[in-house]
């Protein structure tokens, strides 16, 4: 595992990879605690919910907040 925390960049490319209508929150925890610990993914996905570049849309799903990373609904 590594020793630091998931970059939003990661975070968010894992989001995309899920497809336009966001990723289930814990298919993205599986995915990221295969490379990190889980309190270093708790931490980090809570930071990028704070700086405004993560949030749930109404069904329930992760979806990124940042343009370059959205799809297009």
């Amino acid at each position: 595992m590594a020793d630091k925390d998931p970059q939003d960049t990661e975070i968010l490319a894992v989001i995309a990879d899920a497809g336009g209508n966001g990723i289930d929150p814990q298919d993205l925890i599986d995915a990221l605690t295969s490379r990190y610990d889980m309190s270093s993914v708790i931490e980090a996905l809570q930071r990028a919910i704070e700086r405004g570049r993560i949030s749930l849309n109404s069904e329930g799903m992760v979806v990124s907040l940042k343009r370059e990373y959205a799809h297009a609904a």
